[in-house]
């Protein structure tokens, strides 16, 4: 995930190969304002645990950067770190399901 890895280009196919038909591609550069809603089967709490892992591992360089460009990734770390955190069991407020 951090820019410094993929150098702030993805290349993506639109069209695949058909027939006598060749694919076409993408570019999109950073910020990426060219790039379509990607459609996914997976749900989205799974898309959640795997960002807030890796939001959480940028480092000083590439964090500021990503959170000043995305403010709404500063929820998926939120988001995560409330899913991921240890019970509190001695706060009254909290109830364990049954």
């Amino acid at each position: 995930m951090p820019l410094k890895v993929f150098g702030g280009v993805i290349a993506r196919i639109d069209t695949f190969e058909t027939e006598g038909s060749p694919g076409l591609t993408a570019t999109h550069k950073y910020p990426f304002k060219t790039f379509p809603i990607i459609k996914s089967h997976l749900h989205p709490k799974f898309a959640i645990v795997n960002a807030g892992e890796k939001l959480l591992k940028l480092g000083d360089t590439d964090g500021p950067k990503i959170f000043l460009d995305f403010p709404g990734l500063q929820a998926v770390i939120h988001i995560y770190v409330a899913w991921t955190r240890p019970a509190n069991l001695s706060d009254k407020s909290f109830n364990v399901p049954r």
